[in-house]
């Protein structure tokens, strides 16, 4: 498995580099953010997969999660509890969008 940040594509770039992906891994995409509280739009997301599904040859060669920990710093992100759960909420109901 890769894990790799996609939060932020002006940052971070596209998602071209998915089409390099070996046949027996496989990408898990940091595309929901960590480090905001603004919770991203579920329907942007699963766009979002299935624009790299299309790169990676399938979405069963893809996984969804957050781009980092919640506290990748000492001080931590300024995001509290309650918005790390409810971005981990958005994580499972795009995963169960694309998967089932």
């Amino acid at each position: 498995m890769f894990l790799v940040e996609w939060d932020d594509l002006g940052r971070d770039g596209g998602y071209e580099p998915v089409r390099f992906l070996r046949e027996d891994a496989v990408m898990v995409m940091g595309i929901v953010s960590s480090k905001s509280p603004e919770l991203e739009d579920e329907d942007d997301l699963v766009r979002r997969m299935e624009e790299a599904a299309g790169l990676a040859g399938g979405m069963e060669r893809l996984a969804i999660s957050p781009q980092c920990g919640f506290a990748s710093v000492l001080v931590g992100n300024e995001i509290d509890e309650d918005h790390q759960w409810r971005k981990l909420d958005l994580v499972a109901r795009v995963a169960d969008r694309l998967f089932g």
